[in-house]
């Protein structure tokens, strides 16, 4: 794998291209905090005094918009009939619906003639009902699966990452995605329950163990979220610099990655303050113990965490710097997305070093890993998000979303 040569530049190209293409933000106004004065590349922000943003900030409260809005419907060219309530959350797919069964507004009619008829999965991965396997939040951002006696026979999650096979079987039939899966996160809830994470949105690097919450559609909640994240990353990035140096790599790369985990405390600190700002709190995060990997299993994460995540992670905050509608939250990104531009240089001068050191089995097991990241990340894309996330925090509309990471696999993944 190569090295992309000047990221920063790369993704202001990309950014800049991608909003000419879908006219975001066009002839509209950045509003003006009083406490712009207060984000210093990296100092902590003080957000202790009210902020007039100058336009609508969500706080957390539902927004009322003057009525009943219609945002999920799609004219498919057929008549519509309007005379009886309308379902937003339904799509028109032009199949017959039985509408004798109740409707479960978060599933996904992905055409499939399968029949999944409730969230537990009572196969024969357990015999005894109290301790069946339950699918949670099925084909969604946070599709998880919990066994509640917990994880079969030979499942010892304590002693290091799940292998991709037993991944695949601890999550099987739980994805929409379809196709071998490169990683899952197992998390011990206490007595005897095991909560394994099979899918996620956040988009950056992601811990080993970290778990993603429900987000509510606050832009606080979305902004609380983001720093539970970053919180998690400092350990992330200790455990590859403590690896990095194990396995005998270059000292600058070793600094580096140590350099990383003091700036995701910065980020931690900063979203959090965004998030207080809004009236969000941010969860508290139990230390997951991390032990040191073999080179191919940090070579593996490094190219699917860092390569993939965190370098269209560092590419949206790119995005967000320049179309937040909040001030501070702009320049707030906008610092953010320098140290992540400079962490994703970082996962593919590792990469690199990694590289001459794998078999072709691993080079190619390693693609296929970041394939698959990126199937999952625009599957998370196509789910859409709340107006106010982009209008406020400066998040891509989907379809900007799917232009930059088709731009991001294109020039940046493949230099």
């Amino acid at each position: 794998m190569t090295t992309p040569r000047n990221l920063p530049l790369m993704f202001r190209q990309l950014v800049l291209s991608v909003a000419s293409l879908t006219a975001v933000g066009c002839g509209e106004t950045v509003s003006q905090t009083t406490a712009d004065a207060a984000l210093d590349a990296g100092n902590p922000v003080d957000t202790g005094s009210p902020v007039d943003t100058g336009s609508p900030v969500d706080t957390g409260n539902p927004v009322d918009t003057g009525g009943p809005v219609d945002a999920g419907r799609v004219d498919t060219g057929n008549p519509v009939d309007v005379g009886g309530p309308v379902d937003a959350g339904r799509v028109d797919t032009g199949n017959p619906v039985d509408s004798g069964n109740s409707v479960d507004a978060g599933r996904v009619d992905t055409g499939n003639p399968s029949d999944v008829p409730g969230p537990t999965d009572t196969g024969a991965m357990v015999d005894a009902d109290r301790c069946a396997r339950v699918i949670v939040n099925m084909s969604s951002c946070q599709e998880a699966v919990r066994f509640p006696c917990g994880l079969p026979p030979g499942y010892d999650f304590e002693a290091g990452t799940l292998t991709p096979e037993q991944c695949n079987v601890l999550c099987d039939g739980v994805s929409s995605l379809g196709g071998p899966r490169t990683f899952c996160f197992p998390r011990d809830e206490g007595g005897g329950s095991v909560y394994v994470s099979c899918a996620a949105c956040a988009v950056g690097r992601r811990p080993e163990g970290f778990v993603e919450a429900p987000v509510g559609p606050s832009v606080g909640a979305f902004f609380a979220e983001v720093a539970a994240l970053e919180a998690a990353s400092v350990g992330s990035f200790e455990r590859l610099a403590a690896e990095l140096r194990a396995l005998g790599a270059p000292a600058a790369l070793v600094a580096r990655a140590e350099a990383a985990a003091d700036d995701e405390r910065r980020h931690a600190d900063m979203t959090g303050r965004l998030a207080s700002r809004m009236g969000a709190t941010v969860r508290a995060l139990d230390p997951v113990p991390m032990g040191l990997r073999a080179r191919f299993e940090v070579a593996r994460e490094n190219a699917v965490e860092g390569c993939v995540r965190e370098g269209f992670g560092a590419l949206v905050a790119t995005w967000q710097a320049q179309h937040a509608h909040d001030r501070l939250v702009q320049r707030t990104m906008s610092v953010i997305a320098e140290d992540e531009t400079r962490h994703a240089a970082l996962a593919f001068e590792v990469a690199a070093w990694f590289d001459a050191q794998l078999s072709d089995d691993e080079r190619a097991a390693i693609g296929a890993a970041q394939a698959e990241a990126l199937d999952g990340l625009r599957v998370a894309l196509d789910a859409g998000l709340p107006a106010a996330w982009e209008r406020v925090a400066g998040m891509p509309a989907p379809a900007a979303a799917r232009a930059l990471l088709t731009g991001f696999a294109d020039t940046v993944l493949a230099a």
